[in-house]
């Protein structure tokens, strides 16, 4: 019975190993070969805005968080007539926003500064074995995703929920990421294309130079 339960799950003990072009987007379970894979969350919609949001509770409600899964966004950046005191977001996964009084947005995480990490004897505010984490290299800002593997919702169905904050020398914003794309195997996976070799890149410069030794050694005859 615990062997069908867990399947489809990650272990703790586990590694994911970040895929080379999807940071922050995809990983390969090191014991299963198994890809956990962010891609189909996005579809269509790369480095635009952001998809998936929620609201704070509490003494904190009026602020709101946003959550781009393989991308980044940009909120309340060349608005017209801004006021004092607004303050925008520019290339970050995570931020936190509100409208309330000035359009601010904080930068919570980003994609430069993620990786996936496995949490050993975890406890709330973290909610799953696997997590993918960001950091805010401006500010003492990060940003913890535990991906909740669901295989019985729909990638439309996904939540993505805010749970807690913890403070410490970097203040972590915990959120939870519910779905069958937080199951290893669990959504597709897009093998990103190859970035060409440095000899490949460097084919024009050669060419360039050998046709004009050719030149150089017909003008001498």
């Amino acid at each position: 019975m615990l062997l069908i339960i867990f399947c489809g799950t990650a272990s703790a003990a586990d590694t994911c190993d970040v895929v080379e072009g999807l940071e922050g987007c995809a990983c390969i379970m090191r014991n299963s070969s198994k890809v956990v894979s962010l891609q189909d969350l996005v579809g269509n919609n790369t480095n635009g805005k952001p998809i998936r949001f929620d609201r704070a509770d509490g003494n904190k409600k009026d602020w709101y968080f946003a959550y781009h899964p393989c991308g980044t966004f940009d909120m309340f950046l060349n608005r017209p007539n801004p006021r004092v005191g607004d303050y925008p977001c520019k290339d970050t996964s995570v931020g936190r926003f509100t409208d309330n009084a000035n359009h601010i947005c904080e930068g919570l995480g980003d994609l430069s500064e993620s990786k996936f990490e496995f949490n050993e004897g975890y406890e709330y505010p973290v909610v799953a074995p696997l997590s993918v984490v960001f950091r805010n290299t401006s500010s003492s800002h990060g940003a913890r995703i535990s991906l909740v593997c669901n295989e019985t919702l729909s990638v439309e169905d996904t939540e993505f929920k805010y749970l807690n904050v913890t403070e410490g020398p970097t203040e972590y914003y915990h959120f939870s990421l519910t779905g069958p794309c937080s199951c290893p195997g669990g959504c597709k996976y897009i093998k990103p294309k190859p970035k060409p070799s440095n000899a490949m890149t460097n084919l024009p410069n050669l060419g360039f130079i050998f046709v004009t030794a050719i030149m150089m050694v017909l003008s001498k005859l």
